[in-house]
């Protein structure tokens, strides 16, 4: 699926370290390994606020507490 980003990111570069990633999440590996771990490349930290993506599965997470990713 093609999909061209508004902010110019090269998302090609993450391929190997996704796909080594989805590898070892579907295999119950690397759970304690840092997102660093996966790429060959730098890697910034995440923005997100701590329990974000929980809140979402839950259906607790409101739109004023996504307002900082955009």
């Amino acid at each position: 699926m093609y999909h061209e980003d508004p902010t110019g990111a090269d998302h090609l570069k993450y391929t190997k370290g996704l796909t080594q990633a989805l590898d070892g999440y579907l295999n119950g590996l690397g759970f304690e390994k840092e997102m660093q771990n996966w790429c060959d490349f730098p890697v910034l930290p995440t923005r997100h606020t701590k329990g974000l993506i929980e809140g979402f599965l839950a259906g607790k997470v409101s739109e004023k507490a996504t307002s900082n990713l955009r």
